[in-house]
């Protein structure tokens, strides 16, 4: 799913490389943590692989980051979230509304899901997180 081939990114102005010759491939249901010290560029990683890298901040760029078989220069990071996102740090900032259902029907209205629809989504999301007692909350 996620293939990551040599990636090594500087970016624009800066003296050192943020991330050097990186290899890694993501199976479907494989479950990564990315972790390190504060500078590490886990954060620089991150805009790599959800295409933010290099669409919206630039540098140099080597090697290749493929999602789902796209490589990420070829493919906008809007269409690559509806197969990968990012939650940052501060998780807080992510949230755009006081009640759980509102935060998924934010998710849904940005992708275009017709209103017809959006209900059982809504449903469907709560119970495949097992948090349906959560919906109005």
């Amino acid at each position: 799913m996620i293939e990551i081939q040599e990636l090594t990114f500087k970016y624009s102005g800066a003296k050192k490389n943020a991330l050097e010759n990186i290899t890694l491939t993501v199976e479907k249901g494989d479950f990564v943590g990315i972790i390190g010290e504060s500078g590490a560029g886990k954060t620089t990683f991150c805009s790599c692989i959800n295409g933010l890298i290099p669409h919206h901040y630039k540098g140099d760029f080597y090697g290749s980051v493929k999602i789902a078989g796209n490589d990420t220069f070829d493919v906008n990071p809007g269409k690559l979230a509806l197969t990968v996102g990012s939650v940052f740090q501060d998780v807080e900032s992510h949230l755009v509304s006081f009640f759980v259902e509102d935060e998924i029907l934010f998710g849904l209205e940005n992708f275009g899901v017709p209103k017809d629809q959006i209900e059982s989504r809504i449903t469907e999301a709560l119970q495949a997180l097992e948090i349906e007692e959560l919906r109005h909350r």
